[in-house]
C-alpha cells in the first residue's frame, strides 16, 4: 500500500459506541502510519448515499458495522472503489432469543448481502473471522483498541467494602443479571459493593449495589475506582461475538478482571495469569473471594492485565493491523 492512501470510513454515528471506539478514536493513528482516513456518518437516504460515493476521491470505503437494505446495497454495488465492512458483534444473530432461537432470517440475509459487497472484512475477534472466511477475501481480526492514557487503579487497601464493578448499556443487564446467585452468595461471606457504570440504575435482590452514571468524559476516572472488574456472559451465538471490550478498558486500568469463558474473554485473559475464568456460580465466588482476600494477588493480575492491552490492544498496534488489512484489499 503506497503511502497516503486515502480511507473513507462511514459508521452509524459518533454517539455509538463502535463508531467511536472503532473509527473515530484511531484516525489519528492511522493518519501517523500515512493512512489517510476520514469519517462521516452514514447517508439518511440510499440517494445521498450514492452521491457521497460518487463524489468522495478516496481509495478505499470502510462500511463500519451497518448491513445494508436491499435499496442501499444497490448504491455501494455501484461503489466504483472497495469495500472494506467492518463489525465488532454476531450481526446475522438475535441478542436476545425468540422462541428459544438467537436465529433470524431477515439478519442473516442483511448479514449476507454485506459480505457479498465486501472486497475485504475487518472483525473484531475470530469468532466474526469466521464468519467472513467462506467468503475467500481477505480477513482481519481488528479487535477494538482501548486509550492506555488512562487513570490507574490504586492497590486494594483492605479498609471498607470491595468495590465489583461493571461498565455497560442498559440493554445488556441481562448478562450482569446472571451473577446474582454468585453475588448474594458472596453478600453473606463479605462486605462488598456492586458498581453499575451505566446510563439507568440497576437493582439486584439481596447485593448492595451503587449506582453511577455513565458519561464519556468520567468513564476511565470511575473504572480506576474499582477493586475488581466482572465481564458475565451468557453463552449464545451473540455473545460469541462480543469483543471484550469492557474487559479490556479494566485491564488498561490495572483492575484485576474476573470474565465467562465465552468467546473473545478467552482469547484475553489467560486465567490466573492476567485475569480470573470463571463460569458457575462457586467459580465466581472464589473468584471475586480471592481478589478481594489476597490483595498481592489482585496487583500481580491487574499487572499482567495491562501489560497484556499494552502489548495487543492499544491504537498503534490496531492501526498496524489496519494497515496491514488495506494493503491486502484488491484494487
Amino acid at each position: 500500500m503506497r503511502p497516503g492512501t486515502r480511507v473513507l470510513f462511514v459508521h452509524r454515528g459518533a454517539d455509538l459506541a463502535s463508531a467511536r471506539v472503532r473509527v473515530l478514536q484511531l484516525l489519528p493513528h492511522l493518519s501517523a502510519l500515512g493512512v489517510e482516513g476520514t469519517a462521516v456518518p452514514f447517508p439518511r437516504s440510499p440517494s445521498s448515499l450514492a452521491k457521497l460515493l460518487a463524489t468522495r476521491d478516496v481509495d478505499v470505503v470502510v462500511l463500519q458495522k451497518k448491513a445494508p437494505t436491499a435499496v442501499e446495497a444497490l448504491a455501494w454495488r455501484a461503489c466504483r472503489v472497495p469495500i472494506v465492512f467492518d463489525f465488532d458483534d454476531a450481526l446475522p444473530f438475535r441478542q436476545s432469543p425468540r422462541g428459544g432461537s438467537h436465529d433470524s432470517p431477515t439478519r442473516r440475509r442483511r448479514f449476507a448481502r454485506a459480505l457479498s459487497l465486501a472486497n475485504a472484512f475487518a472483525c473484531g475477534n475470530e469468532y466474526l473471522a469466521s464468519l467472513c472466511r467462506p467468503r475467500g477475501r481477505p480477513v482481519a481480526v481488528v479487535p477494538s483498541a482501548v486509550p492506555l492514557e488512562v487513570p490507574r487503579a490504586e492497590p486494594l487497601a483492605g479498609e471498607g467494602p470491595v468495590r465489583i464493578g461493571w461498565l455497560g448499556a442498559p440493554h445488556n443487564f441481562a448478562e450482569l443479571r446472571s451473577l446474582e446467585p454468585a453475588l448474594r452468595d458472596l453478600a453473606q461471606r463479605r462486605d462488598f459493593v456492586l458498581v453499575v457504570v451505566s446510563e439507568e440504575p440497576f437493582e439486584m435482590p439481596g447485593v448492595p449495589v451503587e449506582h453511577v452514571p455513565w458519561q464519556l468524559a468520567s468513564q476511565e476516572e470511575e473504572i480506576a475506582r474499582l477493586d475488581v472488574g466482572v465481564m458475565p456472559l451468557v453463552d449464545s451465538p451473540w455473545t460469541r461475538g462480543k469483543c471484550a471490550y469492557k474487559l479490556l478498558q479494566y485491564m488498561a486500568a490495572g483492575v484485576p478482571a474476573v470474565a465467562s469463558p465465552v468467546g473473545m474473554n478467552t482469547e484475553v485473559v489467560r486465567h490466573g495469569e492476567n485475569g480470573f475464568l470463571a463460569e458457575s456460580p462457586s467459580q465466581w465466588v472464589r473468584a471475586l473471594d480471592e481478589l478481594a482476600s489476597d490483595p498481592a494477588l489482585a496487583r500481580r493480575l491487574g499487572d499482567a492485565g495491562r501489560r497484556t492491552v499494552e502489548a495487543d490492544f492499544g491504537y498503534d498496534r490496531v492501526a498496524g493491523l489496519w494497515k496491514g488489512l488495506l494493503a491486502e484489499v484488491p484494487g
